[in-house]
Formats: C-alpha cells, sequence, structure tokens
C-alpha cells in the first residue's frame, strides 16, 4: 500500500500541474494494479471543462438490492475503492475544496457536495470510495475508531494523498486560502433532535471562526448571510416558514447569533456530531494554520437525511428518497437538494462577499499592554486585551533600545 500512495501522490502532483497527457500515461501504464484512467469531461451544463481520476467499474460485482425488482440492481463496483478525484482547472474559486469522506454512511451527503462544487466553482472535489466498515482491525467488536477504510480517521490513505496535493500549496496564498468543506449526512432518529445543518470545526476546536462564525459584531459568517426563513411557508407542506435557528446548528465556545438587523437570535450549540477530535484531514490543515486566525482552513458539515420538517409535514421516506425512476440517481433526491439549497447560496453568498466588498476599517488600537519576565531577563512576556476584527490576520511587534514613534 505504502508503495501505492507514492505512486499516487506522483499522479495527483501530475494532474494538478495541468499535464494531463502524462496523467493519462502513467495511468495506462499501471492499470493492471490501479485500474485506474484520466476523464477529460466536457460539462455542456456548465460550459467547463473537469479533470476526473476515477476508478474503472469491474462489472462482475452485482448486487441485485430488491429481488423482485430488477430495475434496482447495481452492476459494477470497485476493486480498490480509493475514491474519485476532479480537478476544475477553470476554477474561480481555487481555494475552495469539497470532500465527501463516507459516500455509502452518509448517502445524501455526495449529492449535496456536488451541489456546492458546481454552485461555488470550486477547485477540486474529492469522494472517498468505499464505506467505512468495509475494512478494518477486526479486533474485538467493530468501532469507527478501528476503520482502515475511513480516511478521516486512518492516515494513510490515497484520499489524504490528494488533500496534500490539492490543498497544502493554497496554504498563506491569501489570508483566507485553503477552505475545505467537508460534507457528511446523519440520520435523525438516532440523533433527534437536531436542527438541520451542524457546522463546526472539530469536536476540540470550540473558538470557531470564519466562515462559520464571525466573532466581530458584523456577522459576515454563513449563518448571517443565510436568509431569516431558509424553507418558506408551505414550500414542503409545512405550515409555517421555517426560521434561520431551527435551521442551524453551530459548535462554539461564547455565542453565535442571527442578526436580522433589528434583533439578535441565539444559535443552538452543537452538542454532538462536531466532527472527530482526531480527523486526519481536519488536524492536517490545522497544524499549517494559526489557530489564532479569523479564518477556519476546515469545516465539518452534518446535514439531516431527512430533516424533521419532513417528519413534522408528513413526508414519508418513499416521498422524500422515490422522487424519481429506477436505478436510483440524482433525481432520487431533488426533495433534499432543494432543502439545502439556502444554506449552499449563503455559502456562495459569503464567499463573494469576502470577495469583493473591501476592508478598509483598520483594528482599534491595543490597550492595556504590559510587559513584564519572570525568571529570565533575556525573555520579556507581552499581555494586552484582544482587539476583535472580522479580517483580523495577525499582530505585529516591534522593538528596541530606544523609543519607538508610529509611524505616519
Amino acid at each position: 500500500m505504502t508503495q501505492f500512495l507514492v505512486i499516487g501522490k506522483i499522479f495527483f502532483l501530475v494532474l494538478s500541474s495541468g499535464d494531463t497527457t502524462l496523467v493519462d500515461s502513467l495511468l495506462q501504464d499501471s492499470v493492471e494494479s490501479f485500474y485506474y484512467e484520466l476523464v477529460i469531461f466536457e460539462d455542456t451544463v456548465y460550459n467547463q471543462v473537469f479533470h476526473i481520476i476515477r476508478e474503472q467499474l469491474d462489472t462482475s460485482f452485482i448486487d441485485i438490492n430488491q429481488s423482485d425488482n430488477d430495475l434496482d440492481d447495481v452492476v459494477g463496483s470497485f476493486r480498490n475503492g480509493w475514491g474519485m478525484y476532479i480537478i476544475n482547472p477553470q476554477a474561480t474559486r481555487e481555494q475552495v475544496i469539497v470532500q465527501v469522506p463516507h459516500p455509502c454512511d452518509d448517502f445524501i451527503a455526495p449529492y449535496i457536495a456536488m451541489d456546492i462544487f458546481l454552485e461555488t466553482n470550486a477547485f477540486a472535489f474529492m469522494i472517498n470510495g468505499a464505506g467505512r466498515e468495509v475494512l478494518w482491525t477486526e479486533v474485538g467488536n467493530y468501532s469507527n475508531s478501528k476503520s482502515l477504510s475511513d480516511p478521516s480517521r486512518y492516515p494513510n490513505t490515497i484520499f489524504q494523498k490528494f488533500q496534500e496535493v490539492a490543498v497544502h500549496p493554497l496554504v498563506g496564498i491569501d489570508p483566507h486560502w485553503p477552505l475545505v468543506f467537508a460534507i457528511h449526512s446523519f440520520d435523525n432518529e438516532s440523533h433527534a433532535p437536531r436542527k438541520s445543518v451542524i457546522v463546526a470545526a472539530g469536536s476540540q476546536n470550540s473558538f470557531t471562526t470564519k466562515p462559520i462564525r464571525d466573532i466581530t459584531e458584523d456577522h459576515f459568517d454563513i449563518i448571517n448571510f443565510t436568509s431569516e426563513y431558509p424553507i418558506n411557508e408551505g414550500q414542503f407542506g409545512n405550515s409555517n416558514s421555517l426560521h434561520v435557528t431551527e435551521y442551524y446548528e453551530v459548535f462554539y465556545d461564547d455565542q453565535c447569533v442571527y442578526d436580522n438587523g433589528e434583533t439578535e437570535f441565539p444559535i443552538t450549540l452543537a452538542t454532538e456530531l462536531k466532527g472527530p477530535s482526531n480527523g486526519v484531514q481536519m488536524l492536517d490543515l490545522q497544524g499549517l494554520t494559526s489557530s489564532y486566525s479569523v479564518y477556519e482552513p476546515w469545516i465539518h458539515i452534518e446535514l439531516d437525511e431527512k430533516p424533521m420538517l419532513f417528519d413534522s409535514s408528513g413526508i414519508s421516506n418513499d416521498s422524500a428518497y422515490h422522487n424519481g425512476s429506477y436505478p436510483t440517481g440524482l433525481n432520487n433526491f431533488s426533495l433534499i437538494r432543494e432543502y439545502y439549497q439556502p444554506f449552499i447560496e449563503a455559502l456562495d453568498s459569503y464567499l463573494i462577499h469576502w470577495e469583493t466588498v473591501s476592508d478598509q476599517d483598520p483594528p482599534d488600537s491595543i490597550e492595556f499592554i504590559s510587559a513584564y519576565n519572570v525568571d529570565n531577563s533575556d525573555q520579556v512576556y507581552l499581555n494586552w486585551i484582544p482587539v476583535y476584527d472580522t479580517n483580523f490576520k495577525t499582530f505585529q511587534i516591534r522593538t528596541d533600545t530606544d523609543t519607538l514613534f508610529n509611524e505616519p
């Protein structure tokens, strides 16, 4: 596997450089072991070209599903199950990457994630190719922590190598780079009562910042770029409009509010589904950026697979997911995709605002600064009261043996 990880990283490095001819040649030379191919996909709807590395289907795998319904048979699966990876060479958001680590367990995640990828014109899309339970240590009883096919828990994966190639070069290019969204979904029968969208930056990271939460009073975050009533009355047979406070949960340390210009509404504090404390992709990116930044590099998104509004409106499972013909495809998820469209639009609005609205207001001056040392005369400790700014990057400390004066 180590050799495959190295070779896979080479493939991704070449792909990210745009040399599709060399990528195709390398894949053809290793097709009997990798089973992967390069697809240059021309999307006539979005008028864009996507570079896709995908595993070839093995049609010897067949799942008949319902024995009395030939139309739901699934013909073809993967021998390696290492995932599919897409580069958008024409991306206008080169800092945005969308991840789906659990496509089999989180069954609505691939559809919402692809909507995010396309509607934000993101740079890369990465989706794992196997379920969490496919390969594990087989020691004792199964738990997610023992999985060897879950790339968010097991580090030695092609999935992680793609992140290293596609995302690491983006670190530090601009203040808000990179911006990685990991998309998951959950079953509200085992996690009720929960709001529809849970947003966090990891279960150990309660000091959550943008794009999840703007810690200043400007409220330039995804939550506040959402319509106050993201779901209209009657949209899904619901008798009342759904308020934004019933749509989101956020993990944070102090407060998170939705400000409609007149009233600040508290957003529910997420108590679970905040992302694993040892998530591989999360720790990788957080280790490359400052924990004091107002920008999060990695965002964990959990989506209710059947929102509680559907239950209260009497929408059955058949109505929610059988809104299309067999075999199951994109049309089956039209209702759930519509339900999460306000979240995607808010994410896009957040990006547009950050890209187009110039921040000309400098932070306030530092006050109540103190300097002291304890035992070592060669060391000085500085303390000051923090100054909050919506686009804060860092403090600059200047020292001299003489008096320092402010420059014009």
